[in-house]
């Protein structure tokens, strides 16, 4: 964030009126950095900030986006044996025992240990994959036995097209930033 730091001195010292107010709200999904703005003069100096970073190391370029133009993927949830640590392990699993499910993209995002035989997972799926797990009833093989896909409520598929969900909790923060799985989504389909 040192270049951001920097982009932003020459901005304010270019632009007269109140600073921005921006506020670091963790990652989305694991993989996208939310920055929440306080005002529409804060996003916009946030966005002109970022547009003129230019590479911040090779191959990576930041782009700075609406809440609204995020990109969302489904997320679920699996119940494993508590044997199963690596997430990795549990993907790969999930990959080999369903060949004819589109897992390409797939991302097993965490590993909740329980005291007990079985461990929650969370996979990260695709919506090309919802329609077959639908139709499966969210049973998939799993090494010699099967596991039950349970997908979240705001992620399962309506007529066919999977909800993306843009909830907003106060001052602009994403409600899944810094929320645990259970206060963001309590029921299942």
């Amino acid at each position: 964030m040192t270049k951001v730091a920097e982009k932003s001195v020459e901005l304010l010292s270019k632009e007269s009126g109140p600073p921005p107010v921006c506020r670091d709200a963790g990652w989305y999904q694991g993989n996208t950095k939310v920055i929440a703005c306080q005002d529409a003069r804060s996003v916009e100096l946030y966005k002109a900030a970022v547009a003129e970073l230019g590479e911040v190391y090779p191959g990576a370029k930041l782009v700075a986006v609406d809440w609204s133009e995020v990109p969302s993927r489904p997320r679920s949830r699996i119940w494993i044996s508590a044997s199963l640590k690596v997430p990795d392990q549990v993907l790969n699993l999930l990959q080999l025992c369903n060949p004819s499910l589109p897992t390409h993209d797939w991302r097993v995002v965490k590993i909740e240990a329980t005291n007990g035989p079985t461990n929650q997972a969370v996979p990260i799926l695709n919506k090309e994959s919802l329609a077959p797990i639908e139709a499966a009833k969210g049973e998939l093989n799993f090494g010699f036995g099967s596991i039950t896909v349970k997908i979240y409520k705001s992620d399962a598929p309506v007529g066919g097209d999977p909800v993306i969900c843009n909830k907003t909790a106060e001052q602009g923060r994403p409600a899944e930033i810094g929320a645990t799985h259970e206060e963001l989504e309590p029921g299942y389909t």
